[in-house]
């Protein structure tokens, strides 16, 4: 059983004279285990808001993290000072790697003690005229659980806007399951490098991925008279379509429409492309 006992809930408070003095010195809570306490989890790629009502107590939170990469922590929060922690499920605290400070000012105390080499817990500082802090904490991580542990000092509402971003190993942004998220469909995106070969009595056409994007395949032929015939189009979710069956002797146009479904937004026609038959 993980066990954080009530030295390293006073080390989120107990680290320099300020925080000190605004934390009232220590959080005066003692919990046996974090996970026992941590009751409510905090899924990767959501946002929340929490409410940290209570100054110099521990608020602790469960975080599942499908797979290794960079945990990202933004945060808006309403009260003057707070400050958090990150530990695995070993019990070992987890050192940021980097932090922003958006609005407000912060940053990180290091300490040794309380049985911990080295380390750190995030802190924050509200602006004075806006009456907000907002930032980010990012964190190089391993597959695994993970908990939080947040604390604030007497002044401000209890107010903290909380989001958690993973990014995997490739630097790709993925969701609570560990799967790359697509980034949306960008309305006017247009299909690149399309190009249309025969193939026995058939044309297959191939184009450049479009992201998020389903095709509408648009596709006619023109008669040696000149006339052209009605057009054909079809929806397909790869970029690829083979017209099948062609008539001979004629030249056939094609181009490619990119469109999203969520939001539905349209983007723009390829270029002719056009094959001989």
């Amino acid at each position: 059983m993980l066990k954080i006992k009530t030295r390293f809930i006073s080390a989120v408070v107990v680290l320099a004279v300020a925080v000190t003095a605004a934390f009232g010195g220590a959080v005066g809570v003692a919990a046996d285990s974090i996970v026992e306490s941590a009751k409510t989890e905090l899924k990767v790629g959501s946002s929340y808001n929490l409410s940290i009502k209570t100054p110099s107590t521990p608020y602790d939170y469960k975080i599942v993290v499908p797979v290794s990469g960079s945990l990202t922590i933004s945060y808006e929060a309403h009260y003057q000072k707070g400050a958090f922690q990150l530990f695995n499920s070993d019990g070992i605290e987890v050192v940021p790697s980097k932090y922003d400070n958006a609005v407000g000012k912060g940053g990180f105390y290091g300490y040794r003690g309380y049985g911990v080499e080295n380390g750190q817990c995030r802190y924050f500082d509200w602006n004075d005229v806006s009456e907000k802090a907002v930032g980010t904490t990012a964190y190089k991580i391993d597959k695994g659980t993970y908990y939080l542990r947040i604390a604030r000092a007497e002044v401000g509402l209890s107010d903290l806007r909380l989001g958690l971003s993973l990014r995997n190993i490739n630097d790709k942004d993925v969701d609570v399951n560990g799967n790359v998220i697509a980034p949306p469909f960008i309305a006017g995106a247009t299909a690149s490098d399309v190009t249309a070969a025969r193939s026995g009595n058939a044309v297959n056409v191939n184009w450049g991925e479009v992201n998020s994007a389903r095709y509408a395949v648009y596709y006619t032929y023109q008669n040696p008279n000149g006339t052209f015939a009605g057009w054909t189009i079809k929806s397909v979710d790869t970029p690829a379509y083979t017209i099948p069956t062609l008539a001979t002797g004629v030249t056939y146009y094609i181009t490619v429409l990119p469109y999203g479904d969520n939001p539905r937004a349209y983007g723009g026609f390829s270029a002719y492309t056009l094959v001989r038959t």
